[in-house]
């Protein structure tokens, strides 16, 4: 295999920041802070804002968006982005403003056959697959990354060596990628006035 396909390491290479990149938000969402970097969803200073009064199982509707957005810190409503899994799509197109069901919440003005808009509030939006499924905890979440630290150790390695697998007429391809991340802040703020709490991370509670 190696004589045959002299390319192979750097096709292999080539595509491991791919892999590496999908594990890495696998992490920075779901980590558990074992062995790997603490994600968000399981930082205690998350907050998940409830569903609404008669809410229906598996629904995300526009007051929901408007409470996470409440709930935003003052500091990350301009730069934090908005974390979901696609199976929100079709709720998206089909939200409205509350108590106005002519203004859509995503789409563009000229409705759906012009492109919709890439961001909710103003704030983007980064489909993932590691976010939680629609109506679960974690399904969509607004998050102020600045307020997470992720560190690295000189980015990836990868050695190339025939000496373990040499009876075999094989090589090995080693790779390495050192880091560690947790968000910068272990709980949630109450605001002076008593209001709800703020933080730099938003989700929605489970809706079933």
């Amino acid at each position: 295999l190696i004589r045959d396909t002299t390319a192979l390491a750097s096709f292999i290479s080539a595509f491991f920041p791919g892999a590496l990149n999908t594990n890495m938000e696998r992490v920075i969402v779901r980590g558990t802070g074992v062995g790997q970097p603490l994600g968000i969803i399981n930082s205690g200073a998350l907050i998940s804002v409830g569903k609404e009064d008669g809410q229906l199982a598996d629904t995300i509707e526009g007051m929901n968006i408007i409470k996470m957005f409440a709930q935003m810190w003052a500091s990350g409503m301009s730069t934090a982005v908005w974390l979901m899994s696609q199976s929100i799509l079709p709720q998206l197109i089909n939200m409205s403003l509350p108590g106005f069901p002519n203004i859509p919440i995503w789409m563009p003005p000229t409705g759906i056959s012009g492109s919709p808009y890439g961001t909710i509030m103003g704030r983007t939006i980064y489909a993932i697959e590691h976010c939680s499924k629609l109506g679960d905890k974690g399904d969509i979440i607004f998050a102020d990354l600045n307020s997470y630290l992720l560190v690295d150790k000189g980015g990836p390695q990868n050695a190339l060596s025939a000496e373990y697998r040499f009876p075999y007429d094989e090589q090995m391809l080693r790779m390495i990628y050192r880091t560690d991340g947790q968000p910068l802040y272990t709980s949630s703020i109450t605001p002076a006035d008593g209001s709800d709490a703020i933080g730099p991370f938003i989700t929605l509670d489970e809706r079933a």
